[in-house]
């Protein structure tokens, strides 16, 4: 190589390279294809928890105005047992979001 001496080895592992790296991408690309059905139904599971969820949240929301703390002839103690109510509800739906974010 350019009159520069090199180890054999490097030799041998610099010529097969590219054969290396297109054998990697072949890999890469077949197991691409093969996860298609997988990555529609993870997508579809998904949407499906997505949907649900916001189903919960806009049911919490709409219970919070109608009966929560805020709501006409509820009187101080009991609009604030509802304030503890609704802060472990969302809580809990806080902790729901940040699980469904980690899979």
């Amino acid at each position: 190589m350019h009159g520069i001496p090199v180890d054999a080895g490097e030799a041998t592992a610099a010529e097969t390279l590219q054969s290396s790296w297109q054998a990697t991408v072949d890999a890469a690309l077949t197991r691409d294809r093969r996860l298609v059905k997988v990555k529609d139904r993870f997508r579809i599971v998904t949407n499906n928890d997505v949907a649900a969820f916001q189903a919960t949240c806009d049911e919490m929301r709409r219970d919070y105005f109608a009966h929560g703390p805020s709501s006409i002839g509820v009187s101080l103690s009991t609009g604030l047992a509802a304030m503890a109510d609704y802060r472990v509800k969302l809580a809990a739906a806080n902790s729901q979001r940040v699980r469904s974010r980690r899979q």
